[in-house]
């Protein structure tokens, strides 16, 4: 057993009728594709615990929203994010300096960093930035930047989202069940599509720091 509830295949809520519900909160089974390793980590702590994995997910969803940044807190559903913020403003600083040369060598970072250039283009888009880009056109701009990169530019912390191995691989992914709060599955999405991650990395990092020790929770 794995304290998570049943897996299954469908990413919707299992209940056809009424949702369910935690504390008296509407709540629905979600579906997410995580790391078998990453997961068997985790249960090893916390059958020494003696918790389940759901409940250590959900109290690491509770701290990981606690921590929301005010700016994510504004963001209204539907607002369109194909970039985080804070990837935004660092090429939004770029942009301003109106050099080509200093402009093409961030894309090529960012691209060297792991971000699509189908998402690039869709963000300077989005954001205002520029009025026309394709991935086509953030390829050729990548393609120009100088060899070496200009010093001063922005430093970015923030990762691209992970990209999934195929289920069936060593330490590939196995989709678990997990009843969570609506409004806390609101609340951390919103801060997850602020940051450009996913929500399966979230969890998955709350199973890491969980297994590392970094939070604990009493049966």
């Amino acid at each position: 057993m794995t304290g998570l509830e049943a897996p299954g295949t469908d990413e919707r809520p299992r209940t056809a009728g009424a949702a369910l519900s935690i504390a008296g909160k509407p709540a629905h089974n979600r579906h997410f594709n995580l790391s078998r390793d990453v997961i068997a980590r985790a249960e090893v702590r916390a059958k020494q615990d003696g918790v389940s994995l759901a409940e250590v997910l959900r109290a690491g969803l509770d701290e990981y929203i606690d921590g929301m940044p005010d700016e994510a807190k504004t963001m209204r559903p539907g607002d369109p994010t194909p970039l985080p913020h804070t990837v935004v403003e660092a090429i939004r600083e770029v942009w301003v300096t109106g050099e080509r040369d200093r402009q093409n060598a961030f894309l090529s970072l960012l691209t060297r960093a792991g971000w699509s250039q189908k998402v690039l283009a869709d963000g300077l888009v989005a954001s205002g930035i520029v009025s026309s880009m394709s991935r086509q056109g953030v390829h050729h701009r990548v393609h120009q930047a100088p060899a070496e990169l200009p010093d001063g530019l922005p430093v970015l912390a923030v990762r691209p989202p992970l990209r999934r191995p195929h289920r069936g691989q060593p330490g590939g992914a196995h989709d678990f069940s997990l009843r969570i709060a609506d409004d806390q599955y609101a609340l951390a999405t919103q801060r997850a599509t602020y940051e450009g991650s996913q929500m399966t990395a979230v969890l998955e990092d709350i199973f890491i720091r969980y297994a590392a020790g970094e939070f604990s929770l009493e049966a």
